[in-house]
């Protein structure tokens, strides 16, 4: 029973580093995706300001009748409209990696507090076992008893 113990307790103190290992890459990683998914949203306003303002340009150039203006604009409201669709979906992608981490966190965390209550239920257990105080055994072999005797491995076993 004691090294049964000591084994969880073994078990549970290398579980428990582990992940608070994991938790501290993971928070560093969670805090990299957060800035990232930041700056990802203000490119993405940033993109849709310009291309609304390209998007005026064009409906200027088109109804005044300027044919070089309005294709200018229109290929460059097109490559704003491009970038600005990829930047969303790379937003999307930043957003989902960003609350995957997030999750991993929590879920790292909650295995902490389950591995340290193991190891805590181990100790204590541990530390009544050496408070006990020895029982002494009461069975004592005759002389002409022999453990290898079925009736006599009974009575020293109950």
């Amino acid at each position: 029973m004691n090294r049964e113990l000591e084994n969880q307790i073994k078990r549970a103190n290398n579980m428990l580093e582990y992940y608070n290992e994991k938790l501290i890459k993971d928070e560093t990683k969670l805090k990299s995706a957060k800035s990232s998914k930041i700056f990802s949203l203000i490119e993405t306003i940033i993109l849709f300001i310009i291309n609304s303002m390209f998007f005026i340009l064009v409906t200027y150039a088109l109804a005044t009748g300027n044919i070089l203006p309005s294709l200018i604009s229109i290929s460059i409201y097109a490559g704003t409209l491009d970038r600005l669709v990829k930047t969303s979906k790379e937003y999307k992608k930043l957003n989902e990696d960003y609350l995957n981490i997030r999750n991993t966190v929590i879920q790292d965390s909650s295995y902490i507090k389950t591995y340290e209550e193991e190891l805590t239920k181990a100790i204590s257990k541990l530390n009544e076992l050496e408070n006990e105080p020895k029982k002494d055994n009461n069975y004592t072999l005759n002389n002409s008893e022999d453990l290898s005797k079925p009736l006599v491995r009974k009575r020293v076993l109950k």
